[in-house]
C-alpha cells in the first residue's frame, strides 16, 4: 500500500501557483479573482468558503466572498450572477451549494457563463468534459488525479504488459507524440474526432476508435487534411523544459489574451459581430460563442465549414446557425 501525503502534495502545489500568480501580475498586470456567493448560515458550507477564502490568499489571488440570508429571493441571485459574468476582474465564480430550497439550483448554475464556472457544473462544461472536450474540471476529481499523478507521473499506460507483449511498442509510430503535451493531444484529438477520423466506444469507460473513414485515412487510400492546433500558443511542452519555463508557460495561458498579430483584431471583429447576434436574439454573448471559440477562430481563420468546425465548441448546430456570418467576419478581415 502507497500512502500519499495529501497534505504535502497540496503545499507543493499552492507554492506553485503562488509563483504563477506573481509572474502574471509582473508580466501582464492582472491577477486572477475567485468570487463565491454563499446564501444561508450552514456551518459546513461557512468553513468550505472560509478555507476557500484562506487558499486564494496563501497565493495571492483576489477573493470575495458575497453574503446573503436564506430568505434572498432567486431573482436577486440571478441578477448578482449576471453582474458578475459581466465583470472582468471576476476570473471565476462559486456559488456555495447546497442552496434554500426556494432557489432553483439548476438556474444558479446554468447561469454562471462557462468561462467563470469554476466547480464545473454548468451543461456546457458537463459535455465537453464527458466528450473529451476542454473544460473545467470539478475540484474532487481534479484534485484525485494530481494526488495520483505525484506517485506515477506517466499515466499513459505505456509500460503496460499486454502492450509490450503485442509488439506494438516496438513500430516506427509508437510514442511518436510524447513529445507533445497533454493538452495539445487532446486537441488533436478532438479534431480526428470531428473530422470523422476517431469515434468512442465502451460507455462508462470510452474507448477511442478508428472510423472506417479513419482507417481509409490511415492507409492513404483517402486524402485527409486536418490543421494541427497552434504550437506556440497553447503550451507545447518538451520533455527537457525547466521547471521554470513551464510555470512562465502556463502563466501565459492563464492571461486572456494568448493571441498575436492580426488575430487581436480579428478578435476584437468577431467579439462585435457576436455581441450584434446575442442582442438580436436576446440572450448572452456566451452563448453565440465563447471567448475561448472567439480566440480559436482568430488564430485558425478558417476558410470553409469543415475548418470552422475545427474550433472549440463548433459544433453541427452551431456551424448552422452562425458558421456563415463568422467565415463572412473573417473573410472580410482577411482580404481588408
Amino acid at each position: 500500500m502507497i500512502l500519499i501525503d495529501g497534505k504535502k502534495a497540496a503545499a507543493e502545489l499552492r507554492e506553485e501557483l503562488k509563483k504563477e500568480v506573481s509572474e502574471l501580475n509582473s508580466k501582464y498586470n492582472k491577477v486572477p479573482g475567485l468570487t463565491v456567493i454563499l446564501i444561508g448560515d450552514l456551518t459546513p458550507s461557512q468553513i468550505y468558503v472560509r478555507n476557500k477564502e484562506k487558499s486564494a490568499s496563501e497565493v495571492g489571488l483576489k477573493s470575495e466572498v458575497i453574503k446573503y440570508p436564506d430568505s434572498i429571493d432567486e431573482k436577486t441571485v440571478l441578477n448578482k450572477i449576471e453582474e458578475l459574468n459581466s465583470d472582468d476582474s471576476v476570473s471565476g465564480i462559486l456559488v456555495q451549494l447546497p442552496l434554500p430550497k426556494h432557489i432553483n439550483k439548476q438556474k444558479v448554475i446554468e447561469a454562471i457563463v462557462p468561462e467563470k464556472d469554476v466547480d464545473g457544473f454548468h451543461p456546457m462544461n458537463v459535455g465537453n468534459l464527458s466528450s473529451g472536450y476542454e473544460s473545467s474540471v470539478p475540484c474532487t476529481p481534479l484534485g484525485c488525479y494530481l494526488l495520483i499523478k505525484k506517485i506515477e507521473p506517466d499515466l499513459s499506460g505505456k509500460k503496460e504488459k499486454r502492450l509490450i507483449s503485442s509488439g506494438l511498442s516496438e513500430t516506427k509510430t509508437f510514442g511518436i507524440l510524447s513529445q507533445h503535451s497533454e493538452e495539445w493531444n487532446m486537441k488533436l484529438l478532438r479534431r480526428c474526432v470531428t473530422a470523422g477520423w476517431v469515434s468512442f466506444m465502451g460507455g462508462d469507460r470510452p474507448l477511442a476508435v478508428l472510423t472506417e473513414d479513419g482507417i481509409l485515412v490511415m492507409k492513404g487510400e483517402r486524402p485527409g487534411h486536418l490543421l494541427l492546433p497552434p504550437l506556440a500558443s497553447h503550451g507545447h511542452i518538451h520533455r527537457n523544459e525547466t521547471p521554470e519555463e513551464r510555470q512562465g508557460r502556463r502563466s501565459e495561458r492563464l492571461a486572456a489574451g494568448t493571441l498575436q498579430g492580426d488575430a487581436v483584431d480579428l478578435f476584437e471583429a468577431l467579439r462585435e459581430y457576436r455581441l450584434d447576434q446575442a442582442k438580436s436574439q436576446g440572450v448572452p454573448p456566451y452563448v453565440v460563442a465563447s471567448d475561448r471559440t472567439l480566440r480559436d477562430l482568430a488564430m485558425l481563420k478558417p476558410r470553409n465549414t469543415d475548418e470552422l468546425k475545427l474550433a472549440h465548441g463548433i459544433g453541427p448546430a452551431k456551424a448552422e446557425r452562425y458558421g456563415e456570418g463568422f467565415l463572412s467576419v473573417i473573410q472580410r478581415f482577411l482580404s481588408n
